[in-house]
């Protein structure tokens, strides 16, 4: 069967909701590996080698798994999914307005990784009352023994150079005469971390949101919501919908 795909979009597998297996033998190199699962519908077991190393519930939300290679060879993968649903204790339950759909809906791909590596950066900040300066930290998580050196950059340019500890990091920033995002100027900015062998960013929006009375406001002046209920589903696809008619989906609306 193809991946990505849903298993409901084959002949005679239309309103099945079971148990299906996925097997994959792949070639990696000795070293460390992060395998990604961006949707798996809608609960799965992961097995790599013959040993359990993953369960994850919801068919909608991306994991990944870390592990490391003692050599050079062919591995095996298998993926037991499950998008069977009840009242009691699955999301979807057994009340619900849309089809359940089963199998691998999204990516699952293979990256091979340096010995010492990050991930999960992310950003926190808080504005001042003038909206004029963000404050905030930089947290990631350091995979590897000892340290290592990288550079923080904002926008392509580099601010300082940081030593990365194995565990989760912490480094703070201060930007001054900040550009708002708001929603006719989505203003972003990127923080990205450098050294000779890794690299990773993320892209974050410096905006604050209120409520004055009865209205949402953003950097304190009101705004007015316009939206569409767009439904993850398409006849042939089922989920398992693809990149490019998601962008003609948003370029209609």
């Amino acid at each position: 069967m193809a991946v990505p795909s849903c298993w409901n979009n084959y002949p005679d597998y239309y309103d099945y909701t079971g148990v299906g297996y996925y097997k994959k033998d792949f070639y990696a190199k000795k070293g460390n590996v992060k395998l990604l699962f961006e949707g798996v519908s809608n609960t799965c077991t992961v097995y790599l080698d013959g040993k359990e190393i993953a369960a994850h519930i919801g068919a909608y939300t991306a994991f990944c798994v870390y592990t490391n290679f003692p050599s050079d060879g062919i591995h095996s993968l298998v993926i037991r999914t499950d998008a069977y649903v009840n009242d009691e204790n699955t999301v979807p339950n057994e009340t619900r307005d849309w089809k359940v759909y089963g199998g691998i809906i999204r990516p699952v791909t293979v990256t091979q990784l340096p010995e010492f590596f990050i991930d999960n950066l992310m950003v926190r900040y808080t504005l001042s009352e003038d909206l004029e300066t963000a404050e905030g930290t930089l947290s990631f998580t350091a995979y590897g023994n000892g340290k290592s050196e990288y550079k923080l950059l904002l926008n392509g340019a580099a601010i300082e150079t940081i030593t990365a500890v194995s565990g989760i990091n912490e480094v703070s920033f201060k930007i001054e005469n900040v550009r708002l995002w708001n929603v006719l100027a989505p203003q972003l900015y990127t923080f990205s971390l450098e050294s000779e062998t890794d690299s990773t960013s993320v892209r974050t929006g410096f905006r604050k949101v209120s409520i004055s009375g009865r209205r949402i406001c953003i950097n304190n002046k009101p705004i007015y919501l316009r939206g569409v209920n767009r439904h993850e589903e398409h006849p042939e696809w089922g989920t398992a919908f693809p990149t490019g008619l998601m962008k003609r989906d948003l370029d209609i609306l």
